[in-house]
C-alpha cells in the first residue's frame, strides 16, 4: 500500500493499480480499500470508487479515517456524480459516527457546504458558529469555518459580517501554518 500511494504521487496509475490490485487480493484492510478508491478515481472509474469507499467507510475504526474516506466519497456524489443530497448523506451518517464533538462539527460544516450546493447556505451560517464558539476545534477548522461563512455570506447578499470573518480567516493563516495552501491563495485573491 505505501508503494501504491507513491505511485500515486507520481502519478503513474497504472503501477498504483497492479499495486492494488496485489494489496486487495485477499481481505484487504482500510488502507488497502482506500487506495483502491483513490487509484479509481484518479482513473475515472466513479462506480469502483465509490465501492471501494463503501467498503472502507464500513470498517473504519480511526475517526481520522472515517473523515478521509466520508470526504472522498462526497467529493465524488457532490463533484464528478452531481449528487449532492448523496454527499450530504455520507456526511451527515459520518458526523453520526464521530464520538469527538470537535471532529464531528468539521465534518458537519462539510456536510453543509455540500448543502449548500443545493441553496442551504444558512445551515453553513449556523454550522460556522458552532464551530467559532466550540474551544476544541484547531486554527484549521476555525479558518474553515470563518471562510465558508464569508461565502455562505456572499450567496446570501447579508455582508454585515463577511468582513469579520475575512479579517478572522487572514489572522488565522497569518498566525499559523495552515496546510491548504491553494485554498489560502483562492481566500487571499
Amino acid at each position: 500500500i505505501p508503494a501504491a500511494r507513491e505511485a500515486i504521487a507520481l502519478l503513474n496509475v497504472e503501477l498504483a493499480k497492479e499495486l492494488v490490485d496485489i494489496a486487495t487480493a485477499v481481505e484487504p484492510g482500510f488502507d488497502a480499500l482506500f487506495v483502491a478508491g483513490e487509484v479509481a478515481r484518479l482513473t475515472g472509474d466513479f462506480v469502483s470508487a465509490l465501492e471501494w469507499f463503501d467498503r472502507g467507510f464500513e470498517i473504519a475504526e480511526e475517526l481520522s479515517d472515517l473523515r478521509m474516506i466520508a470526504l472522498a466519497m462526497a467529493q465524488i456524489h457532490g463533484f464528478y456524480c452531481n449528487q449532492p443530497n448523496e454527499a450530504v448523506r455520507v456526511l451527515a451518517a459520518t458526523a453520526a459516527r464521530m464520538t469527538d464533538e470537535a471532529q464531528r462539527l468539521e465534518v458537519e460544516m462539510e456536510r453543509v457546504l455540500f448543502g449548500s450546493m443545493l441553496g442551504r447556505y444558512a445551515d453553513v451560517l449556523e454550522t460556522a458558529e458552532g464551530i467559532l464558539q466550540h474551544p476544541g476545534c484547531d486554527v484549521e477548522a476555525r479558518w474553515t469555518a470563518c471562510t465558508n461563512a464569508a461565502w455562505a455570506e456572499v450567496h446570501l447578499i447579508d455582508l454585515r459580517h463577511v468582513h469579520d470573518h475575512l479579517d478572522t480567516a487572514f489572522a488565522l493563516m497569518d498566525s499559523s501554518a495552515i496546510d491548504r495552501a491553494s485554498e489560502i491563495d483562492l481566500v487571499r485573491a
